[in-house]
């Protein structure tokens, strides 16, 4: 008697979950409004992901292969501010500087992040070992339709030693 009892309360669990399994298929139990609003905010999430993924990917093949002159003025407190003009380039999913190529650094990739709807930033960081690490940050406006605008500005941190360091200023210019 005791071995039937066991066999048919796990069937009768077994046929219990089925029961809820098929009610809930045809949707005879719905979520609860807390369930249905959790599921209305996951979705909202994934949707605001996948725009800016695609924002993202918009900028990135838009900035691949371009080349900007760029006007670079050191910036702080000191009296003589040194001021000249470089060419970047995205080439590859890559960047690069002349004048930095010339010191030694080689071209590295770069990330880019959203900054506001209509703003796009891109950021790398680059190395030479005798010339110190350079960080660059830029950013880019973008029209209603994504297309990234012409005018970049941005900065360059260069580190030339521990205790030496240049900070620059850059606009697109041409």
């Amino acid at each position: 008697m005791m071995i039937f009892f066991k066999k048919s309360t796990q069937v009768g669990l077994v046929f219990i979950g089925v029961m809820i399994l098929v009610l809930s298929l045809i949707g005879v139990c719905e979520a609860t409004p807390k369930e249905k609003a959790k599921s209305a905010e996951e979705k909202a999430k994934m949707e605001a992901i996948e725009r800016k993924r695609k924002i993202i990917n918009s900028a990135e093949e838009q900035l691949n292969n371009t080349v900007w002159q760029i006007e670079c003025t050191q910036t702080g407190s000191s009296k003589k501010k040194e001021s000249y003009e470089d060419t970047i380039r995205f080439i590859d999913g890559k960047v690069e500087s002349e004048k930095l190529v010339a010191q030694g650094f080689s071209p590295s990739n770069f990330t880019v992040r959203i900054k506001s709807e209509t703003k796009v930033t891109w950021a790398t960081m680059q190395r030479s070992e005798d010339a110190g690490t350079a960080f660059w940050g830029g950013e880019l406006k973008r029209d209603e339709d994504g297309t990234l605008r012409d005018v970049m500005r941005g900065v360059l941190r260069w580190h030339l030693n521990e205790k030496k360091k240049k900070d620059y200023a850059f606009v697109s210019v041409g």
